[in-house]
């Protein structure tokens, strides 16, 4: 995945959006069960070494599929669920391949 932004807003909720390329697209798809749900989340640069930042507590908001199978997806949490240092580290790393780690759990 790659970072495309994120914003912050005066209500302390925050948007992260990452793209993914078409080779990523079933891990997007995963994510779709997600819907709703509180995710913890933690990233690491693949060019660095794999050195894992736990970001916080996010939940998908949107997934979007483009025709050639690459796509967006957005999170929405709040400030004070999100390393926000990490959060803004993550925009000098732009144009890298990061991995997103996600862990969360599905009610029946």
């Amino acid at each position: 995945m790659y970072y495309e932004n994120h914003r912050v807003k005066k209500n302390q909720s925050v948007t992260l959006t990452l793209s993914f390329d078409y080779d990523q697209l079933p891990n997007a798809i995963e994510l779709l069960q997600a819907l709703g749900v509180s995710i913890s989340c933690a990233i690491s640069f693949v060019a660095d070494k794999p050195e894992i930042k736990k970001l916080g507590s996010i939940s998908v908001d949107t997934i979007k599929i483009k025709h050639d199978g690459s796509g967006i997806i957005q999170f929405e949490s709040m400030t004070p669920f999100l390393e926000l240092d990490i959060l803004n580290e993550l925009s000098k790393h732009e144009d890298e391949l990061i991995s997103l780690y996600c862990k969360y759990t599905l009610e029946n």
